[in-house]
């Protein structure tokens, strides 16, 4: 009897140890914020970021600052959806997705760059794109 119970205690915290992992947290959910990746090629610093607002909108900034400080910078304003936790995003001019993966970053499923979340935050006038 004694050998029953324990097995039985055992099976049960298997179980529930098993089911216990990140909350189930939605894509979309998570997506809203700013995402950045940033790369040296040469010397030019390439800035990207995608920018998740809540009502589908947001935004797409390309920035390149070269070797002696200049800057240029170039702003889409984007529409986004999740789909099977994947996130397309539509400039107007082409489509683009996205997935995140285990160490919650966003990845580009054409190019593979490599997007870190670095703000819960966005503008509020995105919610109006």
């Amino acid at each position: 009897m004694k050998h029953l119970l324990k097995t039985t205690i055992v099976f049960i915290l298997l179980v529930v140890m098993s089911s216990c992992s990140k909350d189930d947290v939605s894509t979309t959910q998570t997506i809203y914020g700013t995402w950045e990746n940033i790369s040296i090629d040469g010397g030019d610093t390439h800035y990207y970021k995608l920018i998740f607002a809540k009502k589908g909108g947001g935004g797409e900034v390309s920035s390149v600052e070269d070797s002696e400080g200049r800057l240029v910078s170039g702003h889409t304003d984007i529409s986004w959806k999740v789909a099977n936790e994947i996130v397309e995003v539509n400039t107007g001019s082409k489509v683009s997705s996205f997935y995140l993966n285990s160490s919650d970053q966003l990845v580009s499923q054409q190019t593979g760059i490599v997007l870190d979340k670095v703000s819960e935050d966005y503008p509020d006038w995105y919610d109006g794109i």
